[in-house]
């Protein structure tokens, strides 16, 4: 089946013709279905959301598939693709609600783009919703069948990385070790959601990311780009609140101390180079800072002295 084929319109596909048949009077309605690629370079694309338009209406920007969906499916590594396809999906919300166009969407992330537009005809705005997500995932259409994957247990979500500076901090000043993990609501538009930081204190919020080994780095990275946004949002909240607004928001990154980097091949050590340049640069443009450690300690240190 060809990937620009009118399946909106067609009662061909079986994920759809259910809901074809439900049609009285019919509105036209556009869609573009949102593609994250996990491992750059790969070619393998997951649908993670779309983007639904009623001629002359606003554009909605819906996820195609629940976070806990993905996580039975991929694991820890699904519970990284959720977050990252949050982050797209925030984005482009914000993007179309400035007037925008969904073509001209510039996303933030690598790996992340936009179908082509399609179009439909339905019966209202609530079965257009169901025939673009079911035309554009697989995964999508199994959630509105009710056949989806039953959800995996929750996860802690903490990296070894965090886990250490977590420890170190709890045996040097105790009372700082409640302010990690904590999970905050952020809200951009009229979406609004909850997000997982590494340690939101007083006076700093920080997240954290490992590059200190070349394995996935361009995946880790990407990671560390959509926890970095998570910051620079909590920031926007923090300053429009009557809160007292936290004074730092830093990104603390793990890096390999020279000795273990002298044992790579040149190769390895440009490849994370170009990664820790691309975080920084990246941090610089939404004004947080990216700090590169060698070691759990001097984490902890940073994080008391600006707690203290």
């Amino acid at each position: 089946m060809s990937p620009d084929r009118n399946l909106g319109n067609s009662a061909d596909n079986p994920l759809t013709a259910g809901l074809l048949r439900q049609l009285d009077e019919g509105r036209e309605f556009t869609w573009w279905t949102i593609y994250l690629e996990p491992l750059l370079g790969s070619g393998e694309r997951y649908a993670v959301g779309i983007a639904l338009q009623e001629a002359g209406q606003v554009v909605r920007v819906l996820s195609a598939v629940p976070a806990d969906t993905l996580a039975t499916l991929f694991g820890r590594a699904g519970k990284d693709l959720a977050r990252l396809a949050e982050t797209a999906l925030a984005d482009l919300h914000g993007w179309v609600r400035g007037g925008a166009a969904p073509t001209e969407w510039e996303p933030h992330l690598g790996a992340v783009t936009l179908g082509p537009p399609r179009s439909g005809i339905a019966g209202s705005m609530e079965q257009a919703r169901q025939i673009a997500l079911a035309a554009s995932s697989m995964l999508a259409a199994l959630q509105l069948n009710g056949d989806a994957p039953a959800p995996a247990k929750e996860r802690t979500g903490a990296s070894a990385w965090e886990r250490s500076i977590r420890s170190i901090v709890k045996e040097r000043r105790d009372v700082l070790a409640p302010g990690f993990g904590r999970t905050m609501e952020l809200h951009h538009g009229n979406a609004r959601f909850k997000e997982r930081f590494g340690f939101v204190g007083g006076r700093i919020a920080a997240n954290f990311a490992s590059l200190s080994t070349p394995r996935s780095i361009d995946y880790h990275t990407r990671i560390a780009k959509s926890d970095l946004l998570n910051l620079e949002n909590l920031r926007s909240l923090q300053e429009s609140s009557d809160m007292v607004p936290i004074q730092r928001y830093e990104m603390l990154v793990q890096v390999s101390s020279n000795q273990v980097m002298a044992e790579w091949t040149a190769g390895q050590q440009a490849a994370i180079a170009d990664a820790l340049g691309a975080l920084e640069a990246f941090g610089d443009k939404h004004s947080i800072r990216v700090v590169n450690l060698a070691d759990a300690s001097a984490a902890a240190d940073r994080i008391i002295r600006a707690e203290i």
